[in-house]
């Protein structure tokens, strides 16, 4: 039997390893095609503005109004871009020629405490007349069931020529998977604190567009692994709610509920829980139509949600 010995000469090798990289791609490309779906939180209800930017109006500034947004975020996804909308151009708060100007905006993302995980800034041009404002090249990977706070700045706001312009938002507070956050501060350094960031009963307009990979099933422990606050259910609700809560390890929780001066109105637990998920029902026949706040602590966890009572 003959034996025949070939060897590739260079050519031939770079045409054949072309070959090899260009269908590893294609086998590549097609698998992310068909796993990956697009992922998106667009909300746009409008019927109230809040003043954003600086403020030099007598009995109010000299002041730097910035606004924060908390939003849930209930899959794995790549977060690729988030917006905020805003009313009108960045003008003085008194400048009676009323140009609009270039600005720097700054993006923190916080996690559910108000550590900042990423900066992000974009630069406004001057004939820029309102509308979407958006942060594109986030890309960050989120995992499912967490809660971030985007917080925007105007850049010199304080310091420099007080541009201004209004944050539009919903005075009805109708996005129920976050909340609202206002702070008035005295510089940019002080905006990047998370500190005298209040609550506020409005939602601001956000777009929130990400990626969101289909994973393959598996065997799946169903035990928590991370501590999450679920909202209620239903929602708005007359009488009765669920309230939900998983921990993934023995602790002390404090489950209670306030109105919107900050009273408590309810005690749902307040003792060591072991690691698992927990179930509340209340029924608040006895209080009036409105929102309400349920508010989750333990010692390495903290998070509040709304709800509403529609009698």
């Amino acid at each position: 039997m003959r034996q025949f010995n070939y060897t590739f000469h260079s050519t031939e090798k770079n045409i054949l390893q072309k070959l090899a990289l260009i269908i590893l791609v294609s086998i590549s490309v097609s698998f992310t095609t068909l796993n990956a779906q697009s992922y998106e939180i667009l909300f746009d209800t409008h019927n109230a503005s809040g003043w954003f930017g600086g403020d030099n109006r007598p009995g109010f500034g000299p002041r730097h109004v910035g606004i924060s947004q908390s939003v849930l975020i209930d899959s794995a996804i790549t977060l690729n871009s988030f917006a905020f909308d805003f009313t009108s151009r960045f003008d003085y708060a008194e400048n009676p020629d009323g140009f609009g100007h270039e600005v720097t905006l700054t993006l923190n993302i916080r996690n559910n405490l108000g550590v900042i995980l990423q900066t992000e800034q974009v630069v406004v041009p001057a004939s820029y007349e309102g509308g979407w404002i958006t942060w594109s090249n986030i890309n960050m990977n989120v995992a499912a069931n967490t809660t971030l706070i985007f917080s925007v700045y105007l850049v010199g706001a304080y310091d420099l020529n007080q541009y201004r312009t209004g944050n539009k938002a919903d005075a009805n507070a109708s996005y129920l998977e976050g909340e609202r956050y206002v702070k008035y501060g005295i510089s940019d350094a002080d905006m990047e604190l998370w500190t005298d960031w209040f609550l506020h009963t409005w939602d601001s307009n956000f777009w929130l567009q990400g990626t969101l990979l289909i994973l393959p099933v598996e065997e799946v422990d169903l035990s928590p692994t991370v501590y999450s606050l679920s909202q209620n259910y239903p929602n708005p609700f007359n009488p009765n709610t669920t309230i939900s809560f998983s921990i993934p390890e023995a602790t002390f929780v404090i489950l209670e509920a306030f109105n919107t001066l900050g009273e408590k109105v309810a005690v749902f637990a307040s003792e060591e829980l072991t690691a698992g998920t927990y179930k509340y029902n209340w029924n608040a026949i006895d209080l009036p139509s409105g929102i309400y706040f349920y508010q989750i602590q333990t010692p390495n966890f903290t998070q509040t949600k709304k709800m509403i009572l529609l009698k």
